[in-house]
């Protein structure tokens, strides 16, 4: 993967901070606790390997409501 550009590392950092927010296991409901713990390793995940596409689908999924 190509080094991401200065732009893109803090549109990574942001959609991770804003995806975290909307997933954080902590912050769902009981019911919803097992799915946001899943979604949460795939941002975790994304941000790890710098996977900007990855991040931007998870993040789109989740402010849609739909997290798959």
């Amino acid at each position: 993967m190509d080094a991401l550009t200065p732009e893109q590392q803090a549109e990574l950092k942001r959609l991770f901070q804003q995806a975290n927010m909307l997933c954080h296991p902590d912050r769902v409901s009981e019911t919803d606790k097992q799915q946001a713990q899943a979604i949460f390793a795939q941002v975790q995940q994304a941000r790890k390997n710098a996977d900007l596409a990855t991040l931007r689908r998870l993040h789109k999924n989740l402010k849609e409501g739909d997290p798959h």
